[in-house]
Protein backbone atom coordinates (compact mmCIF):
# COMPACT_ATOMS: atom_id res chain seq x y z
CA UNK A 1 0.00 0.00 0.00
CA UNK A 2 1.57 3.49 -0.67
CA UNK A 3 -0.14 7.17 -0.10
CA UNK A 4 -1.12 9.22 -2.49
CA UNK A 5 0.44 12.28 -2.59
CA UNK A 6 -2.46 15.59 -2.40
CA UNK A 7 -1.36 18.74 -4.40
CA UNK A 8 -4.33 20.39 -2.55
CA UNK A 9 -3.65 19.60 0.69
CA UNK A 10 -1.29 21.68 3.07
CA UNK A 11 0.27 18.41 4.35
CA UNK A 12 0.04 16.65 0.77
CA UNK A 13 -1.49 13.61 2.31
CA UNK A 14 -4.21 11.73 -0.09
CA UNK A 15 -5.99 8.54 0.08
CA UNK A 16 -4.08 5.41 -0.13
CA UNK A 17 -3.20 2.76 -3.73
CA UNK A 18 -3.38 -1.00 -2.63
CA UNK A 19 -0.18 -1.73 -4.65
CA UNK A 20 -0.12 -5.58 -4.00
CA UNK A 21 -2.09 -7.86 -2.36
CA UNK A 22 -0.99 -11.87 -1.18
CA UNK A 23 -3.33 -14.26 -2.23
CA UNK A 24 -5.12 -15.57 0.66
CA UNK A 25 -4.99 -12.58 2.61
CA UNK A 26 -7.99 -10.67 4.52
CA UNK A 27 -7.58 -8.20 1.82
CA UNK A 28 -7.51 -10.46 -1.21
CA UNK A 29 -10.29 -12.56 0.04
CA UNK A 30 -12.42 -9.15 0.73
CA UNK A 31 -11.85 -8.26 -2.80
CA UNK A 32 -9.29 -5.58 -2.80
CA UNK A 33 -7.65 -6.03 -5.85
CA UNK A 34 -4.06 -4.03 -6.87
CA UNK A 35 -4.67 -0.21 -8.12
CA UNK A 36 -7.62 0.01 -5.54
CA UNK A 37 -8.03 3.24 -3.74
CA UNK A 38 -8.99 3.12 0.09
CA UNK A 39 -10.63 6.17 0.98
CA UNK A 40 -12.37 5.22 4.10
CA UNK A 41 -11.46 3.31 7.21
CA UNK A 42 -14.13 2.66 9.98
CA UNK A 43 -16.09 5.47 8.54
CA UNK A 44 -13.14 8.20 8.69
CA UNK A 45 -11.34 9.75 5.73
CA UNK A 46 -7.40 8.46 4.94
CA UNK A 47 -7.02 11.14 3.63
CA UNK A 48 -4.15 13.16 5.86
CA UNK A 49 -3.54 9.92 8.48
CA UNK A 50 -0.12 8.95 8.18
CA UNK A 51 0.58 5.70 6.48
CA UNK A 52 2.73 4.46 9.39
CA UNK A 53 -0.06 5.70 11.80
CA UNK A 54 -2.75 4.48 9.89
CA UNK A 55 -0.99 0.99 9.44
CA UNK A 56 -0.68 0.80 13.11
CA UNK A 57 -3.75 1.86 14.39
CA UNK A 58 -6.43 0.95 12.10
CA UNK A 59 -5.07 -2.32 10.45
CA UNK A 60 -3.11 -3.95 12.85
CA UNK A 61 -5.48 -5.66 15.59
CA UNK A 62 -6.14 -8.99 17.59
CA UNK A 63 -6.31 -11.86 15.30
CA UNK A 64 -10.13 -12.36 14.87
CA UNK A 65 -11.39 -8.81 15.29
CA UNK A 66 -12.54 -6.75 11.78
CA UNK A 67 -12.07 -3.41 10.20
CA UNK A 68 -14.19 -1.74 8.01
CA UNK A 69 -12.61 -0.12 4.89
CA UNK A 70 -14.69 1.78 1.88
CA UNK A 71 -13.12 1.85 -1.51
CA UNK A 72 -13.03 2.55 -5.24
CA UNK A 73 -12.35 0.35 -7.35
CA UNK A 74 -10.53 0.41 -11.07
CA UNK A 75 -14.87 0.65 -12.70
CA UNK A 76 -14.77 4.25 -10.42
CA UNK A 77 -17.00 2.18 -8.16
CA UNK A 78 -17.38 2.56 -4.87
CA UNK A 79 -17.15 -0.83 -2.29
CA UNK A 80 -17.85 -1.16 1.60
CA UNK A 81 -15.98 -4.02 2.80
CA UNK A 82 -15.03 -5.53 6.49
CA UNK A 83 -11.72 -7.36 6.61
CA UNK A 84 -11.14 -9.90 9.12
CA UNK A 85 -7.72 -9.86 11.24
CA UNK A 86 -5.99 -13.48 11.10
CA UNK A 87 -2.39 -14.09 11.22
CA UNK A 88 0.28 -13.31 8.75
CA UNK A 89 1.50 -16.43 6.85
CA UNK A 90 5.33 -16.36 6.63
CA UNK A 91 7.41 -15.67 3.94
CA UNK A 92 8.97 -18.87 2.52
CA UNK A 93 11.90 -18.77 -0.17
CA UNK A 94 10.99 -20.20 -3.28
CA UNK A 95 11.81 -24.54 -3.01
CA UNK A 96 14.52 -24.38 -6.11
CA UNK A 97 16.50 -21.97 -3.48
CA UNK A 98 19.37 -24.46 -1.73
CA UNK A 99 19.14 -22.45 1.02
CA UNK A 100 16.07 -22.91 3.46
CA UNK A 101 14.33 -20.06 5.24
CA UNK A 102 11.11 -18.46 6.44
CA UNK A 103 10.95 -14.98 7.02
CA UNK A 104 7.41 -13.82 9.38
CA UNK A 105 4.50 -12.62 7.10
CA UNK A 106 4.65 -8.89 8.43
CA UNK A 107 8.35 -8.31 10.15
CA UNK A 108 7.82 -4.96 10.55
CA UNK A 109 4.37 -5.30 12.92
CA UNK A 110 4.74 -8.60 14.35
CA UNK A 111 2.62 -9.18 17.20
CA UNK A 112 5.12 -12.38 18.24
CA UNK A 113 7.69 -10.22 19.41
CA UNK A 114 7.34 -8.50 22.77
CA UNK A 115 9.62 -5.19 23.21
CA UNK A 116 11.10 -4.57 24.99
CA UNK A 117 12.92 -7.93 24.51
CA UNK A 118 12.45 -10.37 27.69
CA UNK A 119 15.88 -11.57 27.68
CA UNK A 120 17.37 -7.87 26.87
CA UNK A 121 15.10 -5.46 28.61
CA UNK A 122 17.87 -3.02 28.62
CA UNK A 123 17.38 -2.34 24.73
CA UNK A 124 15.84 0.71 23.83
CA UNK A 125 14.34 -0.80 20.19
CA UNK A 126 10.71 -0.42 19.88
CA UNK A 127 10.25 -3.47 17.51
CA UNK A 128 11.74 -5.50 15.06
CA UNK A 129 12.16 -2.34 12.19
CA UNK A 130 14.28 -0.79 14.55
CA UNK A 131 16.42 -3.98 15.09
CA UNK A 132 16.36 -4.05 10.87
CA UNK A 133 17.61 -0.91 10.88
CA UNK A 134 20.86 -1.21 13.60
CA UNK A 135 21.66 -4.25 12.11
CA UNK A 136 21.39 -2.43 8.46
CA UNK A 137 19.36 -5.04 6.83
CA UNK A 138 16.94 -2.31 5.02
Amino acid sequence: MVQVYNSQRADKLGVYIARKVAVGSAASDAGIRPGDLIVKANGSSTEGSDIGSFARNVLTGPVGTTVSLSVVGADGMPKDMTLTRRPYPPHLNPTSDLFHYAVPGNWRLDPRFPFPLPWAPGLSYKGIEDLALCAGLR
